[in-house]
């Protein structure tokens, strides 16, 4: 509905980006639940740490995971439900909270260009189709080289009804036009 009230029967144009609050938080909520990647790029250590109750020695790998950051309880309120509305106003989440691109000066450098092409694509979608679960089970998400459902995804999918809007042009007043004459007389 958003989508349909903000453009109309136009498409959607990167200007529009800002104003779409609705695909914004559905989309950063989809990435919190299945971020692209399962787990980040294994760093190492660059001293010795402590890291709760263990002993992390230099040079040791560390591995991060998005998607058990994006699940943990202490860092988010109801973890495993999604909830596109608890993105409203921002992120009350401390920084390292949500990574679905990584973070720091490692962070996916397309990040941001992903973001907006992805808001225009779901605009777009949204704007022609609707969409509901298909049959069948639910998605098992797998990780791969990305995360992904292990047996694909089952939609329904519906095209919109065409809204065509009307311009209405203002009646300009017509210059007196000399009488038509034939032009064999």
């Amino acid at each position: 509905k958003e989508t349909c009230d903000l453009l109309g029967d136009r498409q959607p144009e990167f200007k529009d980006i800002p104003r779409h609050k609705q695909i914004r938080n559905v989309f950063r909520e989809t990435m919190r639940i299945y971020p692209p990647v399962g787990f980040l790029t294994v760093r190492k250590a660059t001293s010795e740490q402590k890291l709760h109750k263990h002993d992390v020695p230099d040079g040791s790998p560390i591995v991060i995971s998005p998607w058990l950051v994006h699940r943990h309880r202490q860092l988010w309120e109801r973890p495993n439900e999604f909830d596109p509305d608890r993105f409203d106003g921002g992120l009350d989440q401390p920084p390292c909270a949500y990574i679905p691109f990584g973070q720091g000066p490692r962070i996916c450098i397309g990040a941001a260009f992903a973001m907006q092409e992805a808001m225009l694509i779901l605009a777009t979608l949204t704007r022609r189709y609707r969409f509901e679960p298909g049959p069948g089970p639910d998605p098992e998400p797998t990780s791969r080289l990305t995360i992904r459902a292990l047996d694909g995804i089952s939609l329904r999918v519906w095209k919109r009804p065409q809204v065509k809007h009307v311009q209405v042009i203002p009646e300009q007043p017509m210059e007196a036009a000399a009488p038509a004459r034939c032009p064999f007389h």
